[in-house]
């Protein structure tokens, strides 16, 4: 919830939030109707959604966003780390508030932000499935 919050403040504002600033806007008790998101699914799985939406490749991840329902994924590349899934999940979570895929500059420089304003790129908590591919 909190990463929505803040990638549509994000969105909305243009300004990166830091940490503190994102915890207060956390409702407590209140559930916002987000877009629906799996990080780490199949491969097959994403590439299923492709016909529908709008893809994002990349050499360590690989994203969908299905526009009529409404839905992202992220299937990740063997080999890749917690900062990568960060990164996935950064890019996807663009998408998913403006509807459109970020350039590469666009993502580096919203990673960059992030850091500056106190947040880790290393390391998360968010849940990712252990999905994962390779190139043949």
């Amino acid at each position: 919830m909190r990463f929505f919050i803040f990638f549509r403040n994000f969105v909305e504002t243009g300004e990166i939030a830091g940490v503190f600033e994102a915890n207060n806007q956390e409702p407590l008790l209140l559930r916002w109707n987000t877009p629906a998101r799996y990080y780490g699914c199949r491969l097959s799985e994403t590439l299923a959604s492709v016909k529908g939406g709008l893809s994002f490749d990349c050499p360590k991840f690989f994203i969908v966003y299905d526009v009529k329902t409404n839905f992202g994924s992220v299937a990740m590349f063997t080999g890749s780390n917690m900062a990568d899934q960060l990164r996935a999940a950064v890019c996807l979570e663009l998408v998913l508030c403006r509807g459109m895929i970020p350039t590469p500059t666009e993502l580096d420089e919203v990673m960059e932000g992030l850091e500056s304003a106190g947040w880790s790129v290393n390391k998360h908590r968010l849940v990712f499935d252990h999905w994962t591919y390779s190139e043949k």
